[in-house]
């Protein structure tokens, strides 16, 4: 069987969305190769190869990254980051385009500290802990249920952060872990209210309106939001009796 080679890449993309109708399985199939040097043991040359059969083609696609040392890692670092750049990439079909996929065998994973879910269920706890402390009985088993539940939040969305390089199944079982955990905590706080006579605001009330538009991110932060609105509420009543004062 005939085979097309390239060493553009490209190139090579423009000659398959061309024949994109005969592409076989509408696959391309795309690893780093490995050659060992014979003259230096400790070298080896490291290209990226793509393949793809095009009717009764071949298309092979080299890209050349450079040599690798196994006693030099500073010099293996810049074709390190050309491999990473070109290689284990997967190719797919997007209407009717080949789109390459940055994503290698092991995607980059474990990043949970940047994601804003992380950092908002990891305040939740630390707000948790400091009301059951003080609000719920320390013999309570209700405390430690409450407590327990915001910790699995943090730590099943860190995990799940963990897992996804290698299961995205596992990611997205952790994920739910900790969406439930969470869910159990907003009933928990519910019923707090609840049993004391306490009202439950809704979404819109304007004291959580102004607490969503501080975007609080630290517990000093959520502590300077509940004195300014006890100011307000202090302020409202006052406010009315001297209204009435006047009329």
């Amino acid at each position: 069987m005939p085979i097309v080679q390239f060493n553009n890449v490209e190139e090579f993309v423009a000659e398959l969305t061309t024949d994109l109708a005969q592409l076989d399985r509408q696959l391309v199939r795309v690893t780093n190769l490995y050659q060992q040097s014979r003259q230096t043991p400790i070298i080896q040359y490291v290209s990226v190869v793509a393949t793809a059969r095009v009717a009764a083609d071949i298309l092979r696609l080299d890209v050349y990254c450079g040599e690798v040392w196994n006693v030099d890692t500073q010099h293996n670092a810049p074709v390190l980051k050309k491999m990473e750049q070109y290689g284990f990439q997967r190719a797919r079909l997007d209407h009717g385009r080949i789109v390459g996929i940055e994503e290698p065998l092991i995607p980059k994973h474990g990043g949970y500290r940047r994601l804003k879910s992380f950092q908002l269920a990891q305040l939740v706890y630390d707000i948790t802990a400091r009301f059951c402390e003080r609000y719920i009985e320390s013999r309570s088993r209700t405390r430690d249920q409450m407590v327990q539940a915001a910790r699995s939040g943090v730590q099943n969305i860190a995990e799940g952060s963990q897992a996804s390089a290698t299961s995205k199944k596992t990611e997205l079982k952790l994920t739910n872990v900790a969406r439930a955990s969470l869910e159990e905590l907003r009933l928990d706080y519910e019923d707090f209210l609840r049993q004391r006579g306490l009202p439950l605001l809704t979404p819109d009330h304007p004291a959580l309106v102004r607490f969503k538009a501080r975007r609080c991110a630290t517990v000093e932060e959520v502590r300077r939001w509940v004195v300014d609105e006890r100011g307000r509420t202090r302020k409202a009543p006052r406010a009315r009796k001297l209204g009435g004062v006047r009329r």
